[in-house]
C-alpha cells in the first residue's frame, strides 16, 4: 500500500486537472515564507509557510506545487494548518523553481514573486533518486516552438509527447495571483496559446496527464511587446497531432494584431472619406442649381460702352433689340465692341448711316432702324426732286427730315440722316421683336410699302 504522503499530491494533481478545465483561476489565499529568505534556496532545508485569506480561506490540506525550468514540477504536501505549513527543498541542486501553493480544491494561492535557483545545502540525502528504468522506457515530455521571447498576442505552441490523455496544462507566471489551467480533448496533444501577460514577465508551461504524472522539459519565456493585451479575434486552442502555430523570437503575433487593428482603421477613413465626397458633391450640385434658379435674366444694349446700365426683366417680358443694326461711317474710330459685333456678322456696316460730324452711335436698345431703299440714295440730293406722297407725308409728321439744306454754314448740331427712320417702340413689352413698321397717324390700311 502506498504512503498517505505519496497519495495525496497525485489526487491534489487529478483536482486542478478537474477544477482548472480552461479557467484562469484566482487566488482565493495568499501565501509566504515566514522567515526572510534570499532567492537561493538550500538542498534539503525545511521551511516555514503560513496562508492568509483573499476571498476566503483555503481548504486543507495544502500541497506546495514547485515548477522547475526545463524539468518535471513536483507536488508535495505541506500541511493542514493554514498558518502553520512547511516545505523542504527537494529539487536537485541548480534547478530554477517557481513556487506556488494550492488547497484541496486546487485552489490557488498565486505563484511567488521571485525565481528561486536550488543551492547546495547541509545535505542532499533527501533529494530523490533518477526515474527509473521504467519511466526511461515511457517518457513523457512537453516540446515548445518558442523558447526566448514571446511577445503580446503571439501564439505559443505546445506540443505533448506521451504519457495518458487528457492531458492539463498549466501556464504559470512570477508574482501573480493567477493561474491559467487547461483540459485539452481525449485526443489532444497540441496546444496554442495566446500570450496575454504583460511584458516583461517569466512565463512556465507544465503538463500533467490523466494519472497525475508530471512531464518533463517545462519551457520558460520571457514576455515582451505592447501592454494591450486584449488581442482580439486571437484564440488559445487545442488540435490532434497538428503542429502548432508557427512561432519565433520576434514580435510577430504582435504584428499580426497591428496589421489588424490598421486594416480596421484604414477602412473606417476610407469608407468616410467617400461618404463625405459623395454628401460634399451632392451639395456642391444642389447649390449651383439654386444659383441659376435665383440667377436674374439681363438684356445687354450691344451698343453701349461702359458699365451695365440696362434694365432688368423677367425673360417672358423683357423688348428685345432689332436683329437689323447699323455701324458709324468711316469718319469715327469704331469701338472694340461694335468691331466684335461686326466680325460676328450681328453689324452690317453702312457708310452714310451719320454725317461726318456726328460722332455718336445709336445707343437705345429700344429703337428700331431701318435702312431706306436704293431708290433714296443720298448720293446727288437735290432740292429740285418732288417729294412722293409718302415722304410729304412722313416729312410733314417729322418722321422723314428735307434731303436739301439739311444744314445751315453755323448750324453744326448733327441731324439724323435722312435715310434712316427710327421708330421708338410701344411702352408695353412683348415677347417676340414688333415688326420693322413707322408709327403713323393714318390707318394701317393706308400705308404702303417702300
Amino acid at each position: 500500500m502506498l504512503p498517505l504522503d505519496a497519495i495525496l499530491p497525485s489526487c491534489a494533481i487529478l483536482l486542478l486537472s478537474i477544477t482548472g478545465a480552461n479557467a484562469q483561476d484566482e487566488a482565493k489565499f495568499v501565501w509566504g515564507f515566514t522567515q526572510t529568505i534570499s532567492t537561493s534556496l538550500p538542498s534539503c532545508q525545511t521551511l516555514s509557510i503560513s496562508t492568509e485569506p483573499v476571498t476566503g480561506h483555503g481548504v486543507p490540506p495544502f500541497y506546495m506545487i514547485a515548477y522547475p525550468v526545463g524539468g518535471a514540477p513536483i507536488t508535495s504536501f505541506i500541511g493542514k494548518n493554514e498558518t502553520n505549513l512547511n516545505w523542504t527543498v527537494t529539487h536537485p541542486v541548480g534547478t530554477q523553481l517557481m513556487l506556488g501553493v494550492v488547497d484541496s480544491q486546487g485552489k490557488t494561492g498565486g505563484i511567488d514573486v521571485p525565481l528561486y535557483t536550488v543551492t547546495q545545502g547541509s545535505t542532499t540525502a533527501c533529494i530523490p533518486p533518477p526515474p527509473s528504468s521504467a519511466d526511461a522506457l515511457s517518457p513523457f515530455t512537453i516540446s515548445s516552438n518558442v523558447t526566448n521571447k514571446l511577445s503580446t498576442c503571439q501564439p505559443w505552441g505546445l506540443t505533448m509527447h506521451g504519457g495518458i490523455p487528457p492531458y492539463n496544462v498549466s501556464i504559470v507566471a512570477l508574482n501573480t495571483t493567477v493561474v491559467n489551467n487547461y483540459t485539452l480533448g481525449a485526443d489532444d496533444t497540441v496546444i496554442t496559446w495566446i500570450n496575454r501577460q504583460q511584458p516583461n514577465k517569466r512565463v512556465l508551461a507544465a503538463v500533467s496527464d490523466m494519472s497525475g504524472r508530471w512531464a518533463t522539459g517545462s519551457p520558460l519565456v520571457n514576455t515582451q511587446g505592447s501592454t494591450d493585451t486584449y488581442c482580439r479575434g486571437f484564440d488559445t486552442t487545442s488540435s490532434n497531432g497538428t503542429s502548432p502555430s508557427s512561432g519565433n523570437n520576434d514580435s510577430s503575433g504582435s504584428h499580426h494584431l497591428s496589421r489588424g487593428k490598421i486594416g480596421a482603421i484604414v477602412g473606417a477613413i476610407v469608407g468616410a472619406l467617400l461618404l463625405f465626397g459623395a454628401a460634399a458633391r451632392l451639395w456642391r450640385r444642389r447649390q449651383r442649381l439654386t444659383a441659376q434658379q435665383r440667377q436674374p435674366r439681363v438684356d445687354i444694349d450691344p451698343f453701349e460702352e461702359g458699365p451695365n446700365t440696362t434694365d432688368v426683366y423677367d425673360i417672358g417680358m423683357r423688348p428685345r433689340p432689332s436683329s437689323v443694326l447699323v455701324s458709324t461711317d468711316k469718319g469715327r474710330p469704331i469701338s472694340t465692341k461694335e468691331s466684335r459685333l461686326m466680325a460676328a456678322g450681328s453689324l452690317s456696316p453702312t457708310s452714310e448711316r451719320f454725317s461726318s460730324t456726328n460722332t455718336s452711335p445709336l445707343t437705345s436698345p429700344h429703337m428700331f432702324v431701318h435702312e431706306l431703299p436704293p431708290s433714296l440714295s443720298p448720293e446727288s440730293p437735290s432740292t429740285s426732286r418732288g417729294f412722293s406722297g409718302k415722304e410729304g407725308h412722313r416729312t410733314a409728321t417729322t418722321s422723314l427730315a428735307p434731303t436739301s439744306d439739311q444744314f445751315s454754314s453755323t448750324d453744326n448740331t448733327p441731324v439724323p440722316s435722312p435715310h434712316v427712320v427710327i421708330h421708338e417702340l410701344p411702352p408695353t413689352p412683348h415677347r417676340t421683336p414688333l415688326r420693322a413698321s413707322a408709327k403713323s397717324e393714318n390707318p394701317p390700311q393706308n400705308k404702303k410699302k417702300i
